[in-house]
Parts: structure tokens; sequence; C-alpha cells
């Protein structure tokens, strides 16, 4: 029996393999799990849900059902995820697939955290600096405004940390 952790990898790893195997849009795939993620993080359905689970679960099931339409392979992961009762899940289903296209497709998230707006120059600046590091992969720059950065920025990739904050180099010229 497989632990929960183990669980939601082998739901995303099955997942995955039938993307591969039966050429299915990821796109299409990803808008049905944000799908249903909203329904999962939706208070009042999760309220009704508690009260009616059956009704509930018919009624999402119909709905996600005419989104993908023709698309049996995706209905499919759909009731099998519904039946399994990791609906509630999804998320994490969802981050390890995630984790897995990216992985197969030489996409690397790039986590750019300031304390206001990065002006274009400066983002052509990183962007050139870490295309000639990660040359054969593929980057996806996500900015996020971070109001604990006073100055300057950080830049997470996986688990590398480049931290140019103005509280960074503060502290490292009181380390020498």
């Amino acid at each position: 029996m497989f632990n929960k952790i183990n669980s939601f990898h082998s739901y995303a790893l099955a997942i995955f393999e039938l993307i591969k195997n039966e050429n299915i849009k990821y796109d299409d795939l990803i808008d049905v799990f944000n799908l249903m993620n909203l329904v999962v993080n939706d208070r009042l359905l999760l309220h009704y849900y508690q009260f009616n689970r059956k009704c509930f679960l018919e009624n999402i099931l119909n709905i996600l059902n005419i989104y993908v339409k023709d698309n049996i392979i995706i209905s499919n992961i759909i009731n099998v995820i519904f039946e399994d009762n990791m609906f509630l899940k999804i998320n994490i289903i969802f981050s390890f697939l995630k984790k897995m296209y990216e992985k197969e497709n030489n996409i690397l998230n790039v986590y750019i955290y300031s304390s206001n707006k990065i002006n274009f120059k400066s983002f052509k600046e990183i962007k050139k600096k870490l295309k000639k590091k990660y040359i054969d992969l593929k980057l996806i720059f996500i900015f996020k405004i971070d109001e604990k950065l006073i100055s300057g920025f950080k830049i997470l990739i996986d688990d590398l940390v480049y931290d140019f904050s103005l509280l960074n180099k503060i502290n490292s010229i009181f380390l020498f």
C-alpha cells in the first residue's frame, strides 16, 4: 500500500504517462486541473460537499466532463481522481505532474522576488546572465513583489537562492 505522498506521486506519474502515450495536450489537462482546483478551494462548495457528498460529486463530474467534451482519456482521469476521493488533494497531484512535465520538456521556473516592479533594463540583464548559465533550458520568469524586501531582489531557481537584497549586502559587510 502506498503512503499518501507516494500515492499522490503515483497518480501524477500515471497521468503523465497517459499524456505522453496518448498525445494529450498538456494545456488541456492544465485547464481541467485548474478548474478542479477552483472547486476544491471554494469554501461554499466544500460546505455543500460535506452535507450532500454524492450529489456534489455527480454535479462536479458532470461539469468537468462537459468541459472536456470528447476527450475520453481526460474524462477517465477525472473520474478516477473523484472515485478514489483524491480530488481534495488535486493541488498536490498537479504539483507533481507539473514538475514531471517541466523536467521532461527542459523547463526551468525562475522566481524573481523584488521590493517593487523590476525595470526592463534590469530584467534584460538578469535574463541574459541566466540564459548563459542555463543554456539548454527554457526559462520561465515569474515575478513576485515581496514587501519584506527593503530594496533589491532575490532570484529563486529550484533550491538555489541568489540574494541581491539590501539586507543581504548589509549582512555581508558585517560578516567580514
